[in-house]
């Protein structure tokens, strides 16, 4: 009779071929029954250049001795971001940068959250197109786990026009975060996530830059 999950009465039965059994040998190991882990996160953290609760964006920069900028961009004069069409993806984020600006970055802020739901098969994902570079296109983008804790800033290069997805295994994020920091920086810990993502343009190269961020996502798949 078909499967009932109300009766079980064996974790699992193994069965050599009929017939087939005399002098089988093997091991068996790490059998269990499990649920996988639900994510903690309930929505992307931005979709159609819309931040979904509960992160929020700020920024900072050197120009201003790397000072907080509330969300209203309008707190933040050397960065600003708001909503705009894009030609190949409909609504999304456009961040710019004033010529002013010097070593600054986007940040989408995460009340200290336990994202440990995330850490074997946990995907970091984003797609981002410059629309106009200084010099470099050269990027950086990291996840924090309140100061001095990151996983450390990883390289995107850029091209002028193109986007690009870029997509982060969490679980290297986290085993070679100590590869990416230096001091005062520590290792990343899924148990304090205070950024959904950070992303800053080269040191010293983010005057005049303009770029376009969407699908910003916390996965398991």
């Amino acid at each position: 009779t078909p499967f009932n999950l109300s009766t079980v009465n064996t974790g699992l039965v193994v069965i050599p071929a009929y017939a087939d059994s005399a002098n089988v040998v093997y091991r068996i190991d790490n059998v269990r029954w499990y649920i996988p882990a639900t994510p903690v996160l309930e929505n992307d953290v931005l979709d159609a250049g819309v931040v979904a609760e509960p992160f929020q964006i700020s920024a900072f920069d050197s120009a201003i001795g790397y000072q907080g900028c509330p969300s209203d961009p309008d707190g933040c004069p050397p960065i600003g971001w708001d909503v705009a069409f894009d030609s190949d993806r409909g609504n999304v984020l456009e961040v710019t940068h004033s010529d002013s600006s010097i070593h600054a970055g986007l940040v989408f802020d995460l009340p200290a959250t336990d994202l440990s739901a995330y850490a074997e098969d946990g995907i970091v994902t984003f797609d981002i197109k410059l629309v106009n570079s200084n010099t470099s296109g050269n990027f950086d983008a990291k996840v924090d786990c309140i100061y001095p804790c990151s996983t450390g800033e990883r390289a995107i290069d850029l091209e002028v026009g193109k986007w690009v997805t870029m997509t982060f295994n969490v679980a290297d994020l986290v085993a070679s975060s100590a590869n990416y920091n230096t001091d005062p920086l520590t290792p990343f810990n899924l148990s304090t996530v205070n950024t959904g993502l950070v992303v800053i343009p080269a040191y010293d190269d983010s005057a005049n830059v303009v770029y376009h961020i969407d699908n910003i996502r916390w996965y398991i798949p």
